[in-house]
Protein backbone atom coordinates (compact mmCIF):
# COMPACT_ATOMS: atom_id res chain seq x y z
CA UNK A 1 0.00 0.00 0.00
CA UNK A 2 1.59 3.59 -0.97
CA UNK A 3 0.16 6.40 1.72
CA UNK A 4 1.02 10.16 1.78
CA UNK A 5 -0.22 13.06 3.29
CA UNK A 6 -2.34 15.60 1.56
CA UNK A 7 -4.07 18.92 2.14
CA UNK A 8 -7.66 19.33 1.69
CA UNK A 9 -9.06 22.47 0.80
CA UNK A 10 -12.51 21.87 1.17
CA UNK A 11 -14.73 19.09 1.71
CA UNK A 12 -18.62 18.51 2.03
CA UNK A 13 -20.42 15.40 2.97
CA UNK A 14 -24.26 16.10 3.38
CA UNK A 15 -23.97 19.83 4.26
CA UNK A 16 -20.76 18.61 6.54
CA UNK A 17 -18.35 21.30 5.96
CA UNK A 18 -14.54 21.03 6.62
CA UNK A 19 -11.85 23.19 5.31
CA UNK A 20 -7.94 22.71 4.87
CA UNK A 21 -7.48 20.00 6.94
CA UNK A 22 -4.68 16.69 6.46
CA UNK A 23 -5.63 13.49 4.93
CA UNK A 24 -4.20 9.94 4.07
CA UNK A 25 -3.91 9.63 0.29
CA UNK A 26 -3.39 5.77 -0.06
CA UNK A 27 -4.36 3.08 -2.44
CA UNK A 28 -7.68 1.08 -1.18
CA UNK A 29 -8.31 -2.17 -3.54
CA UNK A 30 -9.59 -3.89 -0.61
CA UNK A 31 -12.40 -1.43 -0.63
CA UNK A 32 -13.35 -2.19 -4.27
CA UNK A 33 -13.88 0.33 -7.16
CA UNK A 34 -16.92 2.20 -5.97
CA UNK A 35 -15.31 3.71 -2.77
CA UNK A 36 -13.05 6.09 -2.91
CA UNK A 37 -11.89 7.08 1.00
CA UNK A 38 -12.71 6.71 4.67
CA UNK A 39 -13.85 8.93 6.90
CA UNK A 40 -12.53 8.89 10.41
CA UNK A 41 -12.00 10.84 14.31
CA UNK A 42 -11.22 13.95 11.94
CA UNK A 43 -14.73 14.51 10.41
CA UNK A 44 -16.56 12.79 14.19
CA UNK A 45 -14.91 14.41 16.65
CA UNK A 46 -16.88 17.35 16.98
CA UNK A 47 -20.22 15.71 16.65
CA UNK A 48 -22.65 13.50 18.10
CA UNK A 49 -23.27 10.49 16.18
CA UNK A 50 -25.92 8.27 15.84
CA UNK A 51 -25.59 5.14 13.71
CA UNK A 52 -28.73 3.29 12.91
CA UNK A 53 -27.13 0.04 10.86
CA UNK A 54 -30.77 -1.19 10.91
CA UNK A 55 -31.81 1.81 8.15
CA UNK A 56 -28.44 2.89 7.02
CA UNK A 57 -28.42 6.00 8.95
CA UNK A 58 -25.76 7.99 10.22
CA UNK A 59 -26.90 11.28 11.90
CA UNK A 60 -24.62 14.13 12.70
CA UNK A 61 -25.25 16.74 15.50
CA UNK A 62 -23.67 19.48 17.68
CA UNK A 63 -23.86 18.26 21.08
CA UNK A 64 -23.92 20.70 23.72
CA UNK A 65 -20.42 19.88 26.47
CA UNK A 66 -21.02 18.62 29.48
CA UNK A 67 -25.50 18.50 28.74
CA UNK A 68 -27.87 16.03 29.71
CA UNK A 69 -28.30 13.44 27.34
CA UNK A 70 -30.43 14.92 24.51
CA UNK A 71 -33.12 11.98 23.54
CA UNK A 72 -35.43 12.52 26.27
CA UNK A 73 -38.31 10.16 24.55
CA UNK A 74 -35.58 7.03 26.23
CA UNK A 75 -33.08 6.31 28.65
CA UNK A 76 -30.21 5.03 27.28
CA UNK A 77 -27.89 3.56 29.08
CA UNK A 78 -24.77 5.53 29.39
CA UNK A 79 -21.23 4.07 28.64
CA UNK A 80 -18.29 6.40 29.50
CA UNK A 81 -15.27 5.92 27.05
CA UNK A 82 -11.35 7.46 27.04
CA UNK A 83 -9.83 8.09 23.88
CA UNK A 84 -6.54 6.39 22.85
CA UNK A 85 -5.60 8.37 19.76
CA UNK A 86 -8.42 8.60 17.53
CA UNK A 87 -10.24 5.75 18.91
CA UNK A 88 -12.93 5.06 21.62
CA UNK A 89 -11.71 2.57 23.98
CA UNK A 90 -14.73 0.95 26.81
CA UNK A 91 -14.83 -1.79 29.05
CA UNK A 92 -16.83 -4.94 28.37
CA UNK A 93 -17.08 -8.33 30.14
CA UNK A 94 -16.73 -11.74 28.92
CA UNK A 95 -17.35 -14.86 31.37
CA UNK A 96 -16.65 -12.33 34.13
CA UNK A 97 -13.33 -11.33 32.59
CA UNK A 98 -12.52 -7.69 32.02
CA UNK A 99 -11.67 -6.60 28.49
CA UNK A 100 -10.73 -2.96 27.14
CA UNK A 101 -12.21 -3.03 23.77
CA UNK A 102 -11.35 -0.10 20.85
CA UNK A 103 -14.64 1.09 19.32
CA UNK A 104 -14.53 1.24 15.26
CA UNK A 105 -17.46 1.42 13.57
CA UNK A 106 -16.19 -0.02 10.33
CA UNK A 107 -14.67 -2.80 11.51
CA UNK A 108 -16.72 -6.39 10.79
CA UNK A 109 -16.47 -8.68 12.21
CA UNK A 110 -14.95 -7.44 15.78
CA UNK A 111 -11.75 -8.68 16.49
CA UNK A 112 -10.18 -9.80 19.63
CA UNK A 113 -6.68 -11.35 20.82
CA UNK A 114 -6.31 -14.77 19.85
CA UNK A 115 -5.41 -15.75 23.31
CA UNK A 116 -9.02 -15.35 24.72
CA UNK A 117 -9.70 -18.40 22.19
CA UNK A 118 -8.54 -20.77 25.22
CA UNK A 119 -9.92 -18.53 27.78
CA UNK A 120 -13.93 -18.32 26.79
CA UNK A 121 -15.76 -21.12 26.95
CA UNK A 122 -19.09 -20.06 25.32
CA UNK A 123 -17.68 -19.57 21.51
CA UNK A 124 -19.56 -21.01 18.37
CA UNK A 125 -19.24 -22.00 15.71
CA UNK A 126 -15.25 -21.99 15.27
CA UNK A 127 -14.27 -21.22 11.50
CA UNK A 128 -11.47 -19.68 9.68
CA UNK A 129 -11.79 -16.43 7.41
CA UNK A 130 -9.88 -14.01 5.27
CA UNK A 131 -9.70 -10.73 7.66
CA UNK A 132 -9.10 -8.27 4.86
CA UNK A 133 -7.36 -4.03 5.88
CA UNK A 134 -4.77 -2.15 4.26
CA UNK A 135 -2.51 -4.79 3.89
CA UNK A 136 -2.94 -8.76 2.18
CA UNK A 137 -5.69 -10.65 3.43
CA UNK A 138 -4.82 -12.65 6.43
CA UNK A 139 -6.14 -16.45 7.58
CA UNK A 140 -7.90 -16.28 11.10
CA UNK A 141 -10.21 -17.87 12.83
CA UNK A 142 -13.62 -17.31 14.13
CA UNK A 143 -16.11 -17.58 15.88
CA UNK A 144 -19.82 -16.51 17.60
CA UNK A 145 -19.41 -15.20 21.76
CA UNK A 146 -22.42 -15.90 23.98
CA UNK A 147 -22.42 -12.80 25.42
CA UNK A 148 -20.45 -9.90 26.20
CA UNK A 149 -21.50 -6.91 28.45
CA UNK A 150 -20.74 -3.49 28.66
CA UNK A 151 -22.37 -1.29 31.44
CA UNK A 152 -24.38 -4.38 31.94
CA UNK A 153 -25.90 -4.34 28.64
CA UNK A 154 -25.71 -7.65 26.74
CA UNK A 155 -25.09 -8.25 23.40
CA UNK A 156 -25.60 -11.77 22.46
CA UNK A 157 -24.12 -13.78 19.59
CA UNK A 158 -21.43 -11.54 18.28
CA UNK A 159 -18.88 -12.74 16.05
CA UNK A 160 -14.85 -11.97 16.42
CA UNK A 161 -11.92 -12.84 14.67
CA UNK A 162 -9.59 -14.26 16.71
CA UNK A 163 -6.14 -12.04 15.37
CA UNK A 164 -2.81 -10.92 17.11
CA UNK A 165 -1.21 -9.30 14.46
CA UNK A 166 -3.69 -6.79 13.80
CA UNK A 167 -4.38 -5.90 16.80
CA UNK A 168 -0.14 -5.40 17.65
CA UNK A 169 -0.30 -3.31 14.36
CA UNK A 170 -3.45 -1.12 16.20
CA UNK A 171 -1.64 -1.13 19.72
CA UNK A 172 1.71 0.31 18.37
CA UNK A 173 2.51 3.27 19.75
CA UNK A 174 -0.63 3.65 21.37
CA UNK A 175 -1.08 4.84 24.95
CA UNK A 176 -3.95 2.56 25.68
CA UNK A 177 -3.39 -1.15 25.08
CA UNK A 178 -6.65 -2.63 23.77
CA UNK A 179 -7.81 -6.64 23.54
CA UNK A 180 -10.13 -5.77 20.61
CA UNK A 181 -12.45 -3.97 18.59
CA UNK A 182 -15.72 -3.49 18.32
CA UNK A 183 -17.17 -2.38 15.14
CA UNK A 184 -20.42 -3.47 13.39
CA UNK A 185 -22.32 -6.19 14.90
CA UNK A 186 -21.93 -3.88 18.02
CA UNK A 187 -23.93 -1.03 16.51
CA UNK A 188 -26.04 -3.36 14.86
CA UNK A 189 -27.74 -4.59 18.05
CA UNK A 190 -29.10 -0.87 19.53
CA UNK A 191 -29.54 1.88 18.41
CA UNK A 192 -26.15 3.71 19.23
CA UNK A 193 -25.00 7.27 19.54
CA UNK A 194 -21.37 8.46 20.26
CA UNK A 195 -20.79 11.72 21.70
CA UNK A 196 -17.23 12.66 20.73
CA UNK A 197 -17.10 15.95 22.57
CA UNK A 198 -18.75 14.60 25.74
CA UNK A 199 -17.08 10.99 25.36
CA UNK A 200 -19.92 8.68 26.00
CA UNK A 201 -21.89 6.18 24.15
CA UNK A 202 -25.33 6.21 24.47
CA UNK A 203 -27.16 3.20 23.98
CA UNK A 204 -31.26 2.90 23.41
CA UNK A 205 -33.61 0.24 22.82
CA UNK A 206 -33.67 -1.77 19.36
Amino acid sequence: MIAGAVLIDSFNWQGLQKYRFKAIAADLPHLGDSICGLMGFDVYKDYRVYFNYKDSIIVFKKPVLNSAVADSSALPVIIPFVLSGHLPVVKGSIEGQTVVMGIDCAATPNLIAAKWMSKIKGITPMGTTLLRGGGAPVLVTWGSIKQFFIEGVLYPGMNFTFDDKSLSEINRGSNIAIDGLLGIPFFKQYKTVIDFPNKRIEVYDK
